[in-house]
């Protein structure tokens, strides 16, 4: 792994503020800059004025929300600018739907070096 910023722009989606801060402290030190959603509404938003190419996302945003796994497919299409999708979950593995539209799916609790090598790796290619 690179000891230098990544010249990229992360889009963390969740929708609990301590996953989200958390997440903003670690990425914060590998990518040149880290949004923030808590809904699909603010995802929307941040994917437009951001241009993120990384979309860091839970799978489960909320019971009014549906998976993040149905609004993939809809982000991909409107913003080209996202090259890589990655899952994150605490639903076991077995129960989760569509997971095909995503690029990678990491189980929670999170093992954030694992997620990092993955999203370099993923943005090499």
């Amino acid at each position: 792994m690179s000891a230098a910023r990544l010249p990229r722009t992360l889009l963390v989606v969740d929708d609990r503020a301590d996953v989200r801060r958390a997440l903003g402290r670690f990425f914060g030190t590998v990518f040149e800059r880290v949004e923030m959603a808590a809904t699909p509404d603010e995802a929307l938003a941040q994917l437009e004025r951001a241009s993120p190419d990384v979309v860091l996302t839970d799978y489960w945003l909320g019971n009014e929300h549906p998976p993040a796994t149905q609004l993939v497919p809809g982000w991909r299409a409107q913003f080209p600018c996202v090259k890589v999708v990655v899952l994150m979950t605490g639903t076991k593995s077995s129960a989760l739907q569509d997971v095909e539209v995503v690029d990678a799916v990491f189980p929670k609790p999170l093992h954030l070096k694992d997620v990092r090598a993955y999203i370099e790796e993923a943005l090499s290619r």
